[in-house]
């Protein structure tokens, strides 16, 4: 459950999440149409920003990379078409450095 925050934080990173909103903007602390208003519309800048080109554009570049790389590894172990666990452990890594070098170049802050 803890790790919802790594996971929000590193999506938003890599350019294909709005930026992670705080609990202020889900639950405001007051009960007044002010602060109401505000964490909605705080909601539906997040809700636009998933829907952007631009982090639709991301995701697909993110994901096509990963196919391809699983699709290395397919063709490396022909016969081996239920991945085992260290098959799997493999593509893991290859994602994790894959994102991590995506993080490192990202324009994104």
């Amino acid at each position: 459950m803890l790790d919802q925050f790594y996971w929000a934080e590193r999506m938003y990173w890599l350019g294909v999440a709005p930026e992670p909103l705080g609990r202020e903007h889900l639950v405001p602390d007051k009960d007044e149409d002010f602060y109401i208003k505000e964490a909605a519309n705080m909601f539906v800048r997040a809700l636009d920003c998933s829907q952007s080109s631009e982090v639709k554009s991301r995701a697909l570049q993110i994901s096509n990379k990963l196919s391809n790389e699983l699709h290395g590894l397919r063709q490396t172990n022909p016969g081996d078409s239920n991945f085992g666990p260290s098959t799997l452990l493999s593509v893991n890594w290859v994602k994790k450095d894959y994102l991590e070098s995506l993080h490192n170049n990202s324009p994104m802050e």
